[in-house]
């Protein structure tokens, strides 16, 4: 998970940067992507009827992932 790290990152690109860091499979970064946005959701960061996409946590993300041989 890559992106700018400045003042506009979000709570839940920082927490998928974090949980990702030692490189996960494709499919374990869709469930940290799901599971972030719920917490987000739970916080009220994010609509209550907000669905992520499979790679995308939320509206205007700057980041994205790269995949590791």
């Amino acid at each position: 998970w890559i992106g700018p790290k400045d003042y506009r990152t979000t709570p839940i690109c920082r927490a998928i940067t974090r949980r990702t860091r030692d490189g996960v499979s494709n499919d374990k970064l869709k469930e940290i992507i799901n599971d972030e946005v719920q917490k987000a959701i739970a916080r009220e960061e994010l609509p209550s009827d907000f669905e992520s996409r499979d790679y995308t946590p939320h509206f205007n993300c700057r980041h994205t992932y790269i995949k590791s041989v």
